[in-house]
């Protein structure tokens, strides 16, 4: 489990973080429980206009975009071409 998949399901906060001679590897995470964020939605089937909430700009389609002919063979998507 990587530490941002920790982070964002339990409510605990990074106290402190040593680092390696190189400080660049990280060698120890101090963190505590903070109960004060542990909580859970209020009730998300009241939403009556949830679309509405949406940004309209956070699906933006590219046509025009270039990428390398490796990524066809390492991802399982369905639409490509290359």
């Amino acid at each position: 489990m990587l530490l941002r998949d920790i982070c964002t399901h339990f409510p605990i906060r990074c106290t402190e973080v040593i680092f390696g001679v190189d400080n660049e590897t990280i060698l120890e995470i101090h963190a505590e429980y903070d109960p004060s964020k542990k909580s859970k939605p209020k009730n998300p089937a009241e939403l009556e206009d949830w679309l509405g909430d949406l940004n309209p700009q956070s699906k933006v389609v590219t046509t025009d975009a270039y990428v390398v002919p490796l990524l066809k063979k390492c991802c399982n998507w369905r639409q490509i071409s290359v």
